[in-house]
């Protein structure tokens, strides 16, 4: 079994037997500018080893499995270990920005869904689900042209893209094609100024109420 945890770090549990792999993104909570890492058996954490250099092993200098150019550099490893013990402040401050998001959003009422989430888990992102028949695509534009940055994942969902338009999937989805029409990420960086997470609810709030001019 293989979790794809890409931006899981500081949630996803890793058991034994099981290959768990990280992003480390400049996007994810513990971010190193790129890479990632996979957690596993000493035998797969070998051959990813091998594979992500050429598939070249080191004591033979043979290739037995072709592989690619996939190594960490060793600036990005040196960006990692220093986030790395910046861990625990991470945390802190990412479950404290995330609080606050709750706190104005839950004041404000607005027409919108969140995903139920632990609330001690560390999070890279905020999206949020507009409510059915909000044109998100106007909600998007007037946020940009207010200064709000945003965000969107799966939109169309990976089964409507070209690239993947002809593998077979599990029926229609149409809870996935819902939230592929309806999903927004909002700001949530730690570089957010004080204030700035109520201006940027506010703001949400008054396009919303007058979303449905744009339905």
């Amino acid at each position: 079994m293989i979790i794809d945890a890409a931006g899981s770090f500081g949630n996803q549990r890793v058991c034994p037997g099981v290959t768990v792999v990280f992003s480390l993104h400049a996007t994810k909570s513990l971010g190193a500018g790129e890479g990632g890492a996979v957690i596993g058996t000493q035998a797969v954490v070998d051959r990813i080893r091998r594979l992500a250099n050429f598939g070249i092993e080191v004591s033979t200098g043979l290739v037995d499995e072709a592989g690619t150019n996939a190594k960490l550099s060793e600036y990005h490893a040196a960006v990692g270990l220093a986030s790395l013990d910046m861990w625990e402040t991470i945390k802190s401050e990412r479950r404290a920005l995330r609080a606050r998001y709750l706190a104005a959003l839950h004041a404000a009422d607005l027409p919108i869904q969140l995903q139920a989430l632990p609330e001690n888990g560390v999070y890279p992102t905020f999206p949020v689900a507009l409510a059915e028949g909000i044109n998100s695509h106007w909600v998007i534009e007037k946020l940009t042209a207010a200064g709000i940055g945003t965000r969107r994942w799966y939109c169309p969902p990976l089964h409507e893209h070209k690239a993947f338009a002809a593998y077979d999937c599990a029926g229609a989805l149409p809870v996935t094609a819902s939230l592929g029409k309806r999903i927004v990420g909002i700001p949530f960086h730690l570089h957010l100024l004080d204030g700035a997470v109520d201006e940027i609810v506010e703001l949400f709030g008054r396009i919303l109420a007058s979303a449905g001019q744009a339905a």
